[in-house]
């Protein structure tokens, strides 16, 4: 987000020291790509992390997948057209973060699903699909 930034504000910046050069080149498509990637992943994940933290509540969870899902599509669209099959690696991370985060809502719906209380009436008993016949 700051080098984004920093590219809108300067439109590049070449800092020479004596033992480092740190150069922002100008901002181009990619550029835009991957800076509208971290802007919105922030704007979704911050507010989720925060709730996430302090409820446990599992709309913050499907919000940091659909999180992950957005900077790893847009994140994929620019790094393949950078540098081609060298996107593969940070295109594995994000799909594996994203099962994570799928592994973790189950896990939790499965366990909130089995602790809530039946409503009233509902005595029958809990089947996989199958019909189950009154006596």
């Amino acid at each position: 987000m700051v080098v984004g930034i920093v590219r809108i504000v300067t439109g590049g910046v070449e800092l020479d020291a004596a033992d480092a050069v740190v150069e922002i080149d100008r901002f181009r498509v990619t550029s835009g790509i991957l800076f509208l990637s971290a802007s919105v992943t922030l704007l979704m994940a911050l507010p989720s992390m925060v709730v996430l933290h302090l409820r446990n509540s599992l709309w913050a969870l499907r919000t940091l997948r659909v999180a992950a899902l957005v900077f790893t599509t847009l994140n994929a669209f620019s790094d393949f057209a950078a540098s081609g099959f060298g996107a593969l690696p940070h295109l594995a991370i994000g799909l594996f973060t994203m099962a994570v985060l799928s592994h973790h809502i189950t896990v939790r719906t499965e366990t909130a699903g089995a602790t809530a209380p039946s409503p009233v009436g509902d005595n029958l008993p809990k089947t996989q699909g199958a019909v189950v016949e009154p006596q």
